[in-house]
């Protein structure tokens, strides 16, 4: 039996994306994820995870192309980064379920602006882009996303 004493700063070295990807979440406007908990008077409230752990928690799993709540929840207790991303704070399945559920239309807009730009500046790379449960027409050339005019035009 040993104990270890360990700085949480150190799970992760100072060039991983993940300390980038915070940094980019740190800057977003997330007033409209805030507005559902917000005190007030007269009602009793209840602890809430604050929404920007849980966007950079779901925008670092997009990146890692994640897309399970489960699997989010395990890897936030066994992997270093996810680790350090929650610092500390302990997720389940079922929280990061509702936060994605509840405000799917604000995190898709959200996710996709900050993802074409992270794609732009070779932060990340595009190695599939998939649709949930929606048939789509194929019509889509190799690089047809590959350009800022392109990028700029899906996102208008």
């Amino acid at each position: 039996m040993a104990m270890v004493a360990t700085c949480p700063d150190d799970l992760v070295s100072a060039t991983h994306p993940v300390r980038l990807l915070q940094a980019v979440v740190e800057r977003l406007d997330l007033k409209q994820f805030y507005e559902p908990i917000q005190a007030r008077r007269g009602v009793a409230g209840r602890d809430a995870t604050d929404p920007q752990l849980l966007v950079a928690l779901w925008l670092y799993a997009c990146t890692c192309g994640m897309g399970s709540a489960r699997e989010l929840a395990r890897r936030s207790a066994d992997s270093a980064a996810f680790r350090w991303l929650c610092g500390g704070v302990t997720v389940n399945h079922r929280l990061l379920s509702d936060f994605r559920t509840d405000h799917g239309a604000a995190l898709d807009a959200l996710f996709t602006q900050v993802i074409a730009s992270l794609v732009d500046k070779d932060v990340v790379r595009v190695s599939r882009v998939s649709q949930d449960g929606v048939r789509v027409r194929v019509g889509a050339g190799a690089g047809s996303f590959r350009s800022e005019e392109r990028l700029e035009k899906l996102l208008v």
